[in-house]
């Protein structure tokens, strides 16, 4: 075998929507603050109240976000997995697939995401649900 490749591992084991977010909103301005990166090398970085929804062809599920109030263990594992780089903000993307969901750590379209956590769809709260539409 040329590569020995296996697929990233989530910086969580927590399979709960709950564990990662204290609260979430479908309002267009977020009713939540942003939270101050305290590291280091971190200058001036926020973790933002930005989560983008999407999902795989079998869910009927299109692009749509939420606003949310990260709890203190997603900020801490932002903190821990933030990158020196020129970007003020870092949001959440949660990628909603047949059997289970993807939650990232997005730093921005250039450098991409961390892997967070693969949630078990039953914990994703109710407005999330709602947009999920089985295609057959």
């Amino acid at each position: 075998m040329l590569f020995d490749w296996e697929p990233p591992k989530p910086l969580s084991d927590h399979r709960d929507f709950s564990h990662f977010f204290i609260d979430i909103s479908d309002e267009k301005k977020s009713p939540f603050p942003r939270t101050r990166i305290h590291k280091k090398d971190a200058k001036q970085q926020y973790v933002g109240t930005h989560l983008q929804v999407d999902g795989g062809a079998d869910t009927g599920i299109e692009f749509t976000y939420f606003r949310v109030q990260p709890s203190k263990w997603a900020i801490r594992l932002a903190e821990e997995s933030m990158i020196a780089i020129d970007y003020d903000e870092v949001y959440f993307k949660l990628i909603v697939f047949k059997d289970e969901a993807t939650l990232y750590l997005q730093y921005n379209q250039i450098i991409g995401s961390r892997l967070l956590a693969t949630l078990d769809l039953n914990t994703l709260p109710v407005c999330i649900q709602q947009h999920i539409h089985a295609v057959a």
